[in-house]
């Protein structure tokens, strides 16, 4: 499994999906009517901002539909915004200007691209210094300022050097480009979605997004490998139960969950996939931790009851074979 940071646009519908077994509840899918003219503009805060253009030293560039950096006020004087890494700070507003300062912000490794827009972003929205550690503060001027205006549903930042952010309203709310809905919904006050991206290299990824009330999207995938034993799949906590997904070979008819206080475990449902030697499971079992270990099991079945899949690969297995 790894992490993905990608971005939002319209979603698109890439191969025709159908599930083996009875309708899940209610999808949250399809995106919401596009702006216009006359609609209100949207507020500073509360409001979730995608970059999708920047300007530095001059030269302006257009953010890659694939990198999702976004952007949040909380109406208190704070902000949060993610490139590739995860920062915020003050953001106090005063008529159109912003009193800005930088504050954590993580350091995981980026694509140039990514480090190219998170140091535009920081640098207008922190101090613009190196950050080198996993967690580090930015020393900025406690009272840089950063003008600020919406207009055609856009915010425009702008710092007293000239370089400038330019956002869009996130729309839809789901962040993968071109991603087919599998499963999606509302859990314990959560929003969720699996889904199936694919990018322009012509690579298929199984996502899985999620979102707290006010906080960014979480958003993880794999690629559908289903050679050999099951070696990954996807999970995340959703209250008191996680959400898990993954893929299994197109032979799978039954997918079933199973810990030892379960009683003939849980039935996860399986959606076909036109033209793939493969199926993608989806379901909710009981909260698990990080990982899924033994003697907990995800096993998938075929028609004869042969296993096909299994994470960990036996139910004995010293440590397990698929990882979160």
């Amino acid at each position: 499994m790894r992490r993905l940071a990608i971005s939002l646009a319209s979603v698109a519908l890439l191969w025709p999906l159908s599930a083996c077994g009875p309708a899940d509840e209610p999808t949250a899918v399809g995106a919401s009517a596009s702006p216009t003219a006359t609609a209100p503009e949207p507020e500073l805060a509360g409001t979730d901002w995608v970059l999708v253009e920047f300007t530095v030293d001059g030269r302006t560039t257009a953010v890659p539909a694939e990198i999702d950096s976004d952007l949040q006020f909380d109406g208190e004087g704070h902000f949060k915004a993610r490139a590739c890494n995860w920062g915020g700070g003050e953001a106090v507003p005063d008529g159109q200007q912003l009193h800005v300062r930088g504050g954590r912000e993580t350091d995981m490794g980026c694509s140039d691209r990514e480090v190219e827009i998170q140091e535009a972003v920081f640098g207008v929205m922190g101090s613009g210094q190196p950050c080198s550690e996993p967690i580090c503060i930015r020393a900025g001027p406690p009272s840089a300022a950063v003008s600020w205006r919406i207009a055609q549903h856009r915010l425009m930042l702008r710092a007293a050097g000239g370089d400038s952010l330019v956002y869009q309203v996130r729309d839809p709310i789901y962040p993968t480009r071109y991603a087919t809905t599998i499963i999606a919904g509302v859990r314990a006050g959560i929003r969720y979605r699996v889904a199936l991206s694919k990018f322009d290299d012509g690579r298929t990824e199984v996502v899985l997004e999620t979102r707290s009330p006010g906080e960014h999207w979480d958003v993880s995938g794999m690629p559908p490998r289903v050679v050999g034993p099951m070696d990954s799949y996807l999970l995340s906590p959703l209250g008191d139960e996680d959400m898990v997904a993954g893929v299994v070979p197109s032979s799978a008819v039954r997918v079933i969950y199973r810990d030892p206080a379960l009683t003939g475990g849980i039935k996860l449902k399986l959606y076909d996939v036109e033209g793939a030697r493969w199926k993608v499971f989806a379901g909710f079992v009981p909260h698990t931790g990080t990982k899924i270990t033994a003697p907990d099991t995800i096993t998938a079945y075929d028609t004869h009851g042969q296993i096909v899949a299994a994470c960990p690969s036996s139910p004995d297995a010293p440590a397990p074979r698929c990882t979160p």
